[in-house]
């Protein structure tokens, strides 16, 4: 037992010396290895001084040259307008594009340059016009074009002591407030989906689900004015009131023969109010966008034929 017990003592004595020889080497070891990493770095840099931005930036940032109509030909600006631009913008009137003419855009775009930076870079659904696709002359002679729609470039306020007050702004017209404002023709097609399918759960006896679809359409029709100019507003208003308002009811109430009498005027009413408002590409009205009882389907609200 004696015997065991010294050789158990011996080697636990071994171990723990050979784990004391294992440490020191692996710490003299990495001490050693940290050493020589460090030997490896480079020197460090003194702090590089602060250059002046002011001519890096007066290099890289090129100059704008405003464009003066000053010698620019309205009359050829016209014909290169009709060739290049008039697709988006009919006779400078709004289409794809809005409105270059009047007091609004003169107000907008008080002098050249602005014009010539939307022209240059192009703005949303606008393409830019390089020098390639419309030179400068050109670009000259279209701005002159423009400016002679609205009877030139707003003259600036003076800003000197003691000069005289600006005048009150002139209100706008119907005109250029129709031309500035969001159309609805996104409202109305929403507006007939929801009629369409009032009718067909109608047809269905779901008045619930009738009525629900006039109320929604009247709301459409509202959010749409609420975009629009006050003369719309009214018209719609008016509309939602002496029509809408009276179907949701008819349809509420589960009477068929109501129900129809009253969608039937409703659709009397909406081909009469097309009919009534000016379509400026024309020179006529909306009363080619008729609308009628459907058949098939929610879309047949749309009477196409002639």
């Amino acid at each position: 037992m004696r015997g065991n017990a010294a050789t158990g003592w011996s080697l636990l004595l071994g171990a723990l010396a050979l784990a004391v020889v294992i440490s020191i080497g692996l710490y003299n070891w990495d001490t050693r290895a940290r050493q020589a990493e460090a030997s490896l770095r480079p020197e460090p840099l003194a702090p590089l001084a602060a250059a002046s931005p002011t001519a890096v930036l007066t290099a890289s940032i090129p100059q704008t040259v405003p464009i003066s109509v000053a010698g620019g030909d309205a009359a050829a600006g016209q014909a290169t307008f009709q060739s290049t631009c008039n697709g988006c913008h009919p006779n400078a009137n709004a289409g794809i594009g809005p409105a270059l003419n009047g007091p609004a855009f003169s107000t907008r775009y008080p002098d050249n340059s602005a014009i010539a930076a939307v022209v240059r870079s192009g703005r949303g659904a606008m393409p830019a016009f390089s020098q390639t696709l419309l030179s400068d002359s050109d670009l000259t002679n279209v701005i002159a074009y423009l400016r002679s729609l609205s009877g030139g470039a707003p003259v600036a306020a003076a800003a000197t002591a003691g000069a005289s007050p600006a005048a009150a702004p002139t209100p706008l017209s119907q005109q250029v407030l129709s031309s500035i404002t969001p159309g609805l023709s996104t409202f109305m097609l929403e507006t007939a989906k929801r009629m369409g399918r009032s009718w067909f759960a109608g047809q269905a006896n779901n008045w619930d689900e009738a009525a629900f679809e006039v109320r929604e359409a009247r709301g459409v029709l509202q959010a749409g004015a609420a975009r629009s100019n006050a003369s719309r507003q009214q018209v719609i208003g008016a509309f939602n009131d002496a029509v809408m308002t009276p179907l949701a009811t008819a349809a509420q109430s589960g009477d068929q023969a109501q129900y129809q009498q009253a969608y039937r005027a409703a659709i009397q009413a909406c081909n009469a109010c097309h009919a009534a408002q000016p379509y400026g590409p024309t020179g006529g009205n909306l009363g080619f966008i008729r609308v009628q009882v459907p058949n098939t389907s929610i879309w047949d609200v749309y009477a196409y034929a002639k």
